[in-house]
């Protein structure tokens, strides 16, 4: 005999939980045989359940045609053989008094039935004449504390001649002890390079199921999804699914990893330095010494190369980048050293009007600059942004120089405008008292 086992939704078939039990811990399995019931034999239908648990309430559905349905006697006959409950047998009409000549059931029988007992349920006139949910000629709690797996019949004896029918399906109905249903959770890579584990574990019912998500160096952890169950990450490579209510199948998807890259400024005293990552790809602006860190990230085994895009301003400052360019190791970049450092110019002038001796000049009290005949003089070099001011340190014999511009701020450019004119005393003089 071909047995057909198809796990269909409860309500499907009008079936339903028993009161105050788990929908997760009740499995409805189902066999449509088509078979028919014929005079003087006895059917025997079988449904091969393979889920697992100890059960703690058990209904059973029934589907057929039939007429005169006093006929038949209905068992079901646990899979160790024992034990067997008679489900209807010799059923009278509703007023029990007479047989039932009804025809047809459409039935579930349940120790909680609501429709009252199964022997005096036949409406003799309505078609079918056995519906509704109805309390079994013996309780089905006699199969309360037995495994529900493996393989269970349904037996149908025809006792009568003439009246013939056919069972086409019956199911059984089946609330298990959470303590004693059990789930097969597995784990498998869905796509890219790393590992989750362990690959299979079995949980109990309502409990959670631990897994450990590693990538490959040079990998990131995509997606870890279930399709029955929800897995979040704990901390670290360690993943957690809560409630497990089914079987369960986990995925673990793996990306090439990216990280970020950036490194230290030393040196900053001026105002819009932008660093560059692979030419155009980010520019990022710095104010400040201390660390930065470009926005993009990059893949695992790409190239970068990092370039000042922009130097700093007031004061001006020249920036050098050590480590620049590399290539990424499965970590973040942080080696790169920028260090800038401000750039110096140079004050001079022109002397003109010195007759025969030397003039000495100073810049901000010293860095002499002895000046023997007219033309060009320069001072060593300073930082820019900071002053200037030029002096006569030592007058030349018979004259009088005087400075003109003088002084000033460094603004990043060398200062060449610096006049120092020299007279005679009496013209000097003169040239005083007209000022």
């Amino acid at each position: 005999m071909t047995t057909i086992v198809a796990l269909l939704a409860a309500s499907a078939l009008g079936l339903t939980a028993p009161s105050g039990e788990s929908a997760s811990t009740t499995i409805t399995i189902c066999t449509s045989p088509n078979a028919p019931i014929l005079d003087l034999t006895t059917l025997v239908s079988e449904l091969t359940i393979e889920d697992t648990g100890t059960i703690t309430d058990l209904d059973v559905y029934l589907l057929g045609s039939h007429s005169w349905l006093s006929d038949l006697r209905v068992s079901l006959i646990a899979p160790s053989g024992a034990p067997s409950v008679f489900l209807f047998r010799d059923i009278l009409e509703e007023t029990g008094q007479f047989s039932c000549s009804g025809n047809d059931f459409d039935l579930t029988l349940d120790d909680q039935g609501t429709d009252g007992s199964v022997q005096t349920l036949c409406r003799q006139l309505e078609v079918p004449a056995l519906t509704g949910r109805a309390v079994p000629e013996q309780p089905l709690s006699a199969f309360n504390g037995l495994a529900v797996d493996g393989t269970w019949q349904l037996t149908i004896f025809d006792k009568a001649n003439s009246d013939q029918g056919e069972l086409n399906t019956w199911c059984l109905v089946a609330t298990r002890d959470p303590a004693s249903v059990f789930f097969d959770v597995t784990a498998d890579v869905l796509g890219g390079l790393g590992s989750i584990t362990p690959a299979t574990q079995q949980v109990s019912f309502g409990s959670a199921v631990n897994f450990t998500v590693t990538p490959d160096k040079g990998w990131a952890v995509n997606s870890v999804t279930g399709d029955t169950c929800t897995p979040v990450n704990i901390g670290g490579a360690d993943w957690q699914a809560d409630n497990i209510t089914a079987a369960c199948a986990v995925e673990a998807s793996f990306q090439i990893a990216t990280y970020p890259i950036g490194g230290t400024i030393l040196g900053l005293a001026g105002s819009g330095l932008e660093l560059a990552l692979n030419d155009d790809m980010e520019n990022l602006s710095v104010s400040a010494n201390g660390t930065f860190q470009f926005n993009t990230e990059l893949e695992n085994a790409s190239n970068y190369f990092v370039t000042v895009a922009s130097p700093p301003t007031d004061p001006s400052q020249t920036c050098t980048i050590a480590n620049a360019n590399g290539t990424v190791d499965s970590g973040e970049v942080t080696d790169i050293d920028v260090t800038c450092t401000t750039d110096e110019f140079t004050v001079g002038g022109i002397v003109f009007g010195l007759d025969g001796d030397q003039v000495v000049l100073q810049n901000n009290g010293g860095d002499n600059q002895i000046v023997l005949v007219d033309g060009t003089f320069t001072f060593s070099p300073q930082a820019d942004g900071t002053t200037y001011a030029i002096t006569i340190a030592t007058q030349p014999n018979n004259q009088i120089c005087r400075v003109l511009n003088g002084s000033g701020t460094l603004a990043g450019t060398d200062v060449d405008t610096v006049m120092v004119e020299c007279l005679g005393n009496e013209l000097f003089l003169d040239r005083f008292e007209m000022l």
